[in-house]
């Protein structure tokens, strides 16, 4: 996973995650231990290279398919535990991920040719603490 540039996309991570172990732990996915260690690395390639944009193996099929109806099915999948770790409104989030990640949505800003554009749409996901806490205060001295 790259870097993420809002705290909702770290937010919708975590919820992704989180609602996939307590899936797993629950309903252990035998397909998925099936698949040879080359495709497994092949797939993260493609991952890391195409990001949603890869086609997968299927676990299922053993034939390639786009990681976007992949991730739609196991989002399905995953509502119930996230409805029950109460994160379902992050897991949502994910949609919005895959739509358009941090760096889809960096480059539609600085698609006018104004890096300065980017930098302040990051600032502004970012707002400075409300209450500052002095650094003495912290340690006790």
């Amino acid at each position: 996973m790259d870097a993420q540039t809002t705290v909702g996309d770290v937010a919708a991570l975590a919820a992704l995650i989180q609602a996939l172990a307590t899936h797993e732990l629950e309903h252990p996915d035998a397909d998925l231990a099936a698949l040879p260690d080359d495709l497994l690395l092949d797939d993260r390639f493609r991952a890391a290279r195409d990001a949603t944009g890869a086609l997968l193996i299927d676990p299922r099929s053993g034939r390639r398919a786009p990681a976007t109806a992949q991730l739609q099915r196991l989002l399905a999948a995953l509502r119930h535990p996230a409805r029950r770790l109460r994160c379902q409104r992050e897991l949502a989030a994910v949609q919005r991920l895959i739509d358009a990640n941090g760096a889809t949505r960096q480059r539609a800003h600085a698609r006018h040719g104004d890096p300065q554009r980017v930098t302040a749409h990051l600032a502004h996901a970012y707002p400075p603490p409300t209450t500052a806490r002095p650094a003495i205060a912290a340690t006790g001295r």
